[in-house]
C-alpha cells in the first residue's frame, strides 16, 4: 500500500490542513466519481471519469487486434490510469497547501 505524508513538527497548522493520502481515501474518491465507458471502433476502450469535485480525467486503452479486444480489460487498464493519476493530483494538492501555508505574507509568493 501507497501512502503520501508529511512529518513536520514545527508547523501544526500546516500539517493539519493536509490530509492523508491512503488507498482509502483513492477508493472512496473514485467510488464517487461519476465513470462512463465506451467502446470506440472494434478495439479501444475510453473510460470518462469525473471525479466528485467536477475535475474531469480522460483514458483509454486499445489492443492491436480487434479479435483479441476485451472490453472488461480495456476498462480495468484505463481506470488503473485514472488511479494512478487520481493519487498524483491528490499529492500535488498537499504540496500545494503546503506551499501555499508556508508563505507569511504575499512578498514571499512566487507571483
Amino acid at each position: 500500500m501507497t501512502v503520501a505524508y508529511v512529518i513536520d513538527g514545527s508547523n501544526h497548522e500546516v500539517c493539519q490542513s493536509l490530509i492523508m493520502i491512503s488507498e482509502s481515501h483513492i477508493k472512496s474518491l473514485l467510488d464517487n466519481s461519476e465513470i462512463t465507458t465506451k467502446k470506440f471502433g472494434d478495439k479501444t476502450t475510453v473510460v470518462h471519469c469525473i471525479l466528485p469535485n467536477g475535475f474531469v480525467l480522460v483514458e483509454s486503452s486499445s489492443c492491436v487486434l480487434s479479435d483479441e479486444y476485451d472490453h472488461s480489460l480495456g476498462q480495468s487498464l484505463a481506470i488503473e490510469r485514472i488511479k494512478e493519476k487520481v493519487w498524483m493530483l491528490e499529492g500535488y494538492l498537499n504540496q500545494q497547501r503546503l506551499f501555499e501555508n508556508s508563505c507569511k505574507d504575499e512578498d514571499d509568493l512566487p507571483f
